[in-house]
């Protein structure tokens, strides 16, 4: 008994909604650099844990493209991770794309062992401005009817304004 593998897949919007840098600090990064380091934090702790465990990436456009197959080797999976750039601002998105890509991974992967063995997909949005659409809901009910799959989202919304421009209303009631 015990813990076996998980193959993550890992779903990195390059949206361009705030391309620009605020500050030079780390934590005042674009969206996709934070997300990039997200990846990194996450991939580097889950191999940590189980040098077992597989990684592959996909890109949000328009839809989920596949980028990188399933590897246990972190830093090609990172050298790819930090080589993605944000070219473009999309105006809609196809979550069925996203559930299609897991689906036939979990249909591949023929050594799951469903009662060890995990599949599981980190979806990172950031497009505060666009909502999902989802064509097929077929994917998305064969995945959720695995035993093995788990699914974990992380919305990232557009930066807060300044601290000043928070500060200020307050300041002026006072007077």
């Amino acid at each position: 008994p015990g813990y076996g593998k998980e193959k993550i897949i890992f779903f990195v919007d390059l949206n361009n909604e705030n391309p620009q840098k605020q500050g030079p600090g780390p934590a005042q990064n674009s969206t996709l650099e934070m997300l990039k380091n997200c990846v990194a934090v996450i991939a580097h702790t889950k191999s940590r844990a189980c040098d077992a465990h597989e990684f592959a990436l996909c890109v949000l456009l328009e839809c989920a493209v596949l980028y990188t197959d399933f590897t246990s080797d972190v830093n090609r999976l990172l050298d790819d991770v930090y080589g993605l750039s944000g070219a473009e601002k999309y105006s809609a998105f196809d979550m069925t794309s996203v559930f299609t890509i897991i689906d036939e991974k979990i249909k591949e992967d023929t050594a799951c062992r469903p009662d060890k063995d995990v599949m599981r997909a980190i979806l990172m949005y950031s497009r505060c401005t666009v909502l999902p659409s989802f064509q097929d809901q077929r994917a998305w009910t064969r995945c959720t009817a695995h035993p093995a799959f788990f699914l974990d989202v992380l919305f990232v919304v557009a930066p807060p304004p300044p601290a000043a421009a928070l500060i200020a209303p307050a300041a002026a009631a006072d007077d």
